[in-house]
């Protein structure tokens, strides 16, 4: 079966433009993409070393004009987001070397699939996919994991926290998800999953161990050892599909639908 593919380029916004803070509900779909590509017309998002790292959901965008992007996600509970805001605002005052484009706590999240751009009409579909594996798997919980960066710590782009789940729970609830999606034939992102819930993205890349006392490995050092201070369980209960639009102000989301774990 020849996968309908979920992507092509879009516009990405200027450097410097704050996070969009608003997160919409479940609602109708609206428009009509119309069309597929193939997987070819996706780009690799890869670091300045040539490593790919995980598309995101603004990796979406670049070039020509923005559409509606599609991914599955985990939506912390208010808690934790309150937690992460915690974190945000405890690094942003941290000797980055960079500017840091921050993500908006609303907006924060898990990706188990990067869909990209799709026939809006097909939404339900997907949906079912979601379903299909959502009710295979008990709910189980999420814990905070260490801090981390992409490509990787010597020459980050983006920051993340990484989280973690006993017995391989979260890994085996992404795997189910993109494996449903692939059996219906839809494109998802190949990339390995990385459970990790983005902070900020640096712009420009560089070498941060400039800005920690001039001594090499200074910044990893200190990233390395720094605690999240999150210490809550994260219940993870249901998936959620998701639109992305790209506004004038950064990314706005919608939640287009949830399948609930364990619900045969």
């Amino acid at each position: 079966m020849r996968a309908e593919v979920w992507g092509r380029p879009g516009r990405q916004p200027a450097a410097g433009s704050p996070p969009a803070t608003g997160r919409k509900g479940a609602g109708t779909v609206e428009g009509n993409a119309g069309f597929f590509r193939d997987v070819t017309a996706m780009r690799a998002s890869r670091g300045p070393s040539g490593a790919q790292e995980p598309l995101t959901e603004r990796d979406g965008h670049r070039g020509g004009e923005p559409g509606p992007r599609w991914f599955v996600a985990l939506w912390p509970p208010p808690r934790w987001v309150e937690q992460l805001a915690r974190l945000q605002e405890r690094l942003r005052r941290g000797p980055w070397p960079f500017p840091a484009r921050w993500v908006a706590p609303p907006l924060l999240h898990v990706t188990l699939a990067f869909l990209g751009e799709g026939d809006p009409s097909r939404r339900n579909d997907v949906l079912a996919c979601l379903e299909r594996a959502a009710r295979s798997m008990p709910p189980f919980a999420v814990r905070a994991g260490r801090l981390g960066a992409f490509p990787d710590l010597s020459r980050p782009r983006v920051l993340w926290l990484g989280v973690e789940s006993d017995g391989g729970a979260l890994d085996a609830l992404a795997r189910r998800v993109r494996d449903a999606l692939g059996e219906a034939g839809f494109w998802f992102d190949p990339k390995p999953f990385r459970a990790h819930v983005t902070l900020a993205r640096l712009t420009p890349p560089g070498r941060p161990e400039r800005a920690v006392g001039g001594r090499a490995g200074g910044w990893e050092a200190l990233w390395k050892d720094m605690d999240s201070g999150i210490s809550d369980p994260w219940p993870v209960a249901e998936v959620a599909l998701v639109r992305s639009r790209l506004g004038r102000g950064g990314p706005e989301y919608t939640d287009e639908g949830r399948a609930r774990l364990g619900k045969e």
